[in-house]
């Protein structure tokens, strides 16, 4: 396998990124996917492990690979996998950046998050309110 792989190291401009063929970052330390949607936004199907909110961003067989952090045979088996199947990765590829074209944009991140701040400042203001009211009355 040592002839068909190797780690390049920093990857810049097009020519680089038409190279890859997949997005692997099994780390337990990276706390939110956004280098998993970055590789995505070349059209690059990831392969990551479960947890770290992984789960929200991935379709997992559809847009990329989840593997169990604990098994590294089965991250080695799905890299593999994904690098011996170029209409999986195509396929996969592709999906992975409708996903982040539909619903990693701001506009969305936006859409997603304004009700929910809008309630925080809500129950922030009301809670103030009643708080110097209460103060008035004692």
């Amino acid at each position: 396998m040592s002839e068909r792989m190797r780690f390049p190291g920093l990857l810049m401009g097009d020519v680089r990124r038409q190279q890859i063929c997949e997005f692997v970052l099994p780390s337990l330390n990276k706390n939110w996917g956004d280098v998993n949607l970055e590789g995505r936004t070349f059209g690059l199907p990831c392969v990551d492990v479960y947890g770290r909110h992984m789960e929200e961003i991935f379709i997992h067989g559809e847009t990329g690979v989840l593997v169990k952090a604990e098994q590294p045979e089965t991250l080695a088996k799905a890299i593999i996998q994904l690098f011996g199947q170029p209409e999986m990765r195509a396929r996969m590829g592709q999906a992975a950046h409708r996903l982040v074209a539909q619903e990693f944009t701001w506009d969305r991140v936006v859409d997603r998050l304004s009700p929910i701040l809008s309630t925080a400042v809500l129950e922030i203001s009301v809670s103030s309110r009643y708080s110097s009211i209460e103060r008035k009355l004692v």
